[in-house]
């Protein structure tokens, strides 16, 4: 899973989400990546955007060099403003 935190694309980083992403990883037995995006207002849109979508890139064109992850089941998922790079990456891909 490639997680997204939350936080108004201004606040949080993926330590805010480690007390759930981890009991998330441990319960289903999958690595989740969180990315950490940059913040706005020192980095305004379209980066967290762009960011998003290298990280999502890097992971699925390497995920199988350290994991036996097929690329194909990776899923993205995402809390606020997460949910909605999430969104934006889905729409992206489609």
């Amino acid at each position: 899973m490639i997680h997204m935190h939350g936080g108004g694309f201004v606040a949080f980083t993926s330590k805010a989400t480690q007390p759930y992403t981890r009991i998330w990883a441990k319960s289903t037995k999958i690595p989740i990546f969180s990315i950490d995006y940059s913040l706005a207002p020192a980095h305004p849109f379209p980066q967290a955007v762009q960011d998003c979508w290298k990280v999502y890139n890097f992971i699925i064109k390497n995920v199988h060099k350290y994991f036996k992850i097929n690329p194909k089941n990776i899923y993205l998922g995402g809390d606020s403003a997460g949910g909605n790079l999430c969104c934006g990456l889905t729409a992206t891909l489609l």
